[in-house]
This record gives structure tokens, C-alpha cells and sequence, in this order.
């Protein structure tokens, strides 16, 4: 009987070239990442960046949605209509699945990040 440990990470949160050099020091060790899509952290191109070096190392990817929330990180309760969340978090998922798809992965799973939970 063999056994397997799924290891999964939050990335693509931090900026610049520093970040995604620790974004794929991370996708070397996990099976499994959750990208940050721009609500908390991230951007255009750390999602494709992120995605490109996910793909590379046969990890799959998740979605990391927010609250639109960058001062915060994501990590305080926003009041704010049902409606406008909903709207941000399915905008944060297309953006990350539009940018999947033009690579060819799929989008396995979502992760809410920080006050979403």
C-alpha cells in the first residue's frame, strides 16, 4: 500500500521578482497551490507567471479569491453588499481561469482567502 500526503499552498501573494522566485521555490514541494487572484494580493502577471511555473511542475491549481481587500490583506471583514462580493469574487475567479485556460490548465479547486473563511 503506498501513501501520499496532498500539500497544498496560498502563492502568487507577494510582489516582484522576489515573489514568484518564492513562488516556485514553493511549487517544487507541494502538489497542490492556491493562487492569489488579485482581490487580497496578485496580478495579471503574477497569475501567469504563477500559473506558468504551476504547469511546469505538474502542480495543480486552485483558485484564491478575497475580499477586495488590499490593505488589509484580505484579512478583515468588509461590510458590503452580497451582490458586490459576489461580483468581486466571481471577477477574481474568471480573471485566474482566463489566464488558465490560455495556458491549458483547469482550475481545480477554490480557496477563500483570510475573511472569507
Amino acid at each position: 500500500m503506498s501513501r501520499t500526503i496532498c500539500l497544498n499552498s496560498d502563492i502568487g501573494e507577494l510582489p516582484g521578482e522576489t515573489g514568484r522566485a518564492m513562488d516556485r521555490a514553493i511549487l517544487d514541494v507541494v502538489s497542490r497551490c492556491s493562487i492569489a487572484c488579485g482581490g487580497h494580493a496578485g496580478d495579471d502577471d503574477s497569475m501567469r507567471a504563477t500559473l506558468k511555473a504551476a504547469k511546469a511542475r505538474h502542480v495543480v491549481v486552485g483558485a484564491h479569491p478575497s475580499y477586495p481587500d488590499r490593505q488589509n490583506f484580505g484579512r478583515k471583514s468588509m461590510k458590503m453588499p452580497q451582490d458586490e462580493l459576489e461580483s468581486s469574487l466571481r471577477q477574481q475567479v474568471r480573471a485566474l481561469g482566463s489566464f488558465a485556460r490560455g495556458q491549458g490548465i483547469a482550475i481545480d479547486h477554490l480557496k477563500p482567502h483570510g475573511a472569507l473563511y
